[in-house]
């Protein structure tokens, strides 16, 4: 989504080759436009063969057994593009986007495992500047993401994992206030996760969280001193799955709590010394709650614990 105003047409253009697995990709970016309105548009492709190393190695794939200097399985091709548009006020701007990312590679822990994966993402965003007394910006994001990988098995499709979410974030700069000057805002998430095969490590869930946040900065004869906050509303729940009797409805809510102060200090012109303190809280996530289940990817069997 371009942000600032464009004169005229720009782009660049990126080629690679690689000797190690023979790699080969290339990506091509766009951009134009007016002081009202602006454009973006890119795409790349990337791909690799299976990765040289300095020893043999054996791999098994469609029954024969071949033993050759070569990661088995480690090929990969990746290809995605994006377009994204905005109109330019006098006092901000409004644009959204649309993104496409694909990704096919194999699982080296396996020799006949592949990952289909694919992620696409609309998005909008719009910012007002001094749209109230008191306040410098207004800014609002948000998007939709479907993600979707699917793991293959000599080519017969298995297990699908899918999350599909959607996101928002609204925060406001306000004036300063003497010497303070800041941000606060509010952000929102909620994603909903299913795996469906014999491989499904994680029940059907959805996790919801809202956030209220603030940072503000004091400017002062001898430095600057900063602190933020965070509070966070999260629920996350489980809905089974009525092919996997061990799955078993359940939900759970949080509050997690942040906090960070810091300083700064000009000790010379040409020197300055700076200081931290912070205090992070985050939420279980779904699997860490709910899990049970063997996940061939990390070669462990996974058990949640509802309790944490």
């Amino acid at each position: 989504i371009p942000r600032e105003q464009l004169d005229g047409v720009t782009g660049r253009a990126d080629l690679g080759l690689s000797s190690g697995n023979r790699g080969r990709g290339a990506g091509f970016m766009v951009e134009g436009g007016t002081s009202r309105l602006g454009l973006h548009a890119d795409v790349f492709d990337r791909s690799t063969a299976d990765l040289r190393v300095p020893a043999n190695l054996d791999c098994t794939q469609g029954g024969v057994t071949r033993t050759a200097r070569r990661v088995c399985n480690s090929a990969s091709d990746v290809r995605g593009g994006a377009v994204g548009a905005s109109l330019f006020f006098d006092s901000g701007y409004l644009g959204a986007s649309l993104s496409d990312y694909r990704s096919d590679y194999g699982s080296v822990a396996e020799d006949e495992v592949t990952i289909g994966m694919k992620s696409t993402r609309q998005a909008v965003e719009g910012e007002w500047r001094n749209p109230l007394s008191g306040l410098q910006k207004l800014k609002l994001q948000a998007g939709h993401t479907d993600y979707r990988h699917t793991e293959f098995d000599a080519g017969a499709p298995g297990t699908v994992f899918s999350n599909r979410g959607n996101d928002w974030r609204l925060e406001a700069r306000h004036a300063k206030l003497g010497a303070l000057d800041g941000v606060i805002g509010l952000q929102g998430e909620s994603t909903r996760f299913s795996a469906v095969g014999d491989e499904a490590f994680a029940p059907y869930s959805r996790t919801r969280q809202t956030a209220l946040f603030a940072h503000e900065e004091l400017t002062t004869a001898w430095g600057r001193l900063s602190f933020g906050a965070r509070g966070e509303s999260v629920r996350v729940e489980s809905f089974g799955n009525p092919d996997v009797a061990r799955f078993v409805p359940a939900s759970r809510s949080f509050s997690p709590r942040s906090y960070a102060l810091g300083a700064l200090w000009n000790l010379a012109p040409q020197w300055q010394l700076t200081s931290g303190l912070s205090r992070t809280q985050r939420a279980p996530r779904d699997y860490e709650l709910f899990a049970d289940g063997a996940h061939v990817a990390t070669g462990a069997y996974e058990v949640g614990n509802a309790s944490l």
